[in-house]
């Protein structure tokens, strides 16, 4: 973990954002596929985001950025090698496989309108901060 300056993209102005950011230097791909540091995306362009029913990434307008100044900075890797430079309350996708856990993020302020299609069986889709992750859980 380093300290490193945090930006955040507002894409979406109907969803509470607070706490979203990824290091200055973080790769953003923008609609068109090519890819810009989000010290460099300008109110206005357009971002890929995930549309939660869909499961699909669609391009979302910039409405603002925040500059959210010196915030410690984890590398979340996946088991595919791919890393990305986060904050610790940055939420992320994730699929969990402990029934309990699954509650437990259901109400947590980033699932409140998550489709049923999240729940499985043995398993669920739950947004969980990256300071709540650990390896294999």
């Amino acid at each position: 973990m380093d300290n490193w300056n945090a930006t955040h993209v507002l894409d979406r102005s109907n969803y509470n954002n607070s706490g979203l950011c990824v290091a200055e230097d973080s790769l953003i791909t923008l609609a068109d596929g090519s890819k810009k540091k989000i010290k460099d995306i300008k109110e206005g362009e357009y971002v890929l985001s995930l549309n939660e029913s869909s499961g699909k990434l669609v391009s979302n307008k910039v409405n603002a950025l925040l500059d959210m100044g010196n915030k410690t900075i984890y590398e979340l890797k996946t088991e595919s090698g791919r890393a990305v430079n986060t904050t610790a309350t940055h939420p992320y996708l994730t699929i969990l496989y402990d029934k309990d856990k699954c509650e437990e993020y259901l109400n947590n302020g980033y699932n409140e309108h998550i489709p049923e299609s999240y729940t499985l069986n043995n398993s669920c889709l739950r947004w969980v901060e990256v300071k709540d992750l650990s390896v294999g859980g």
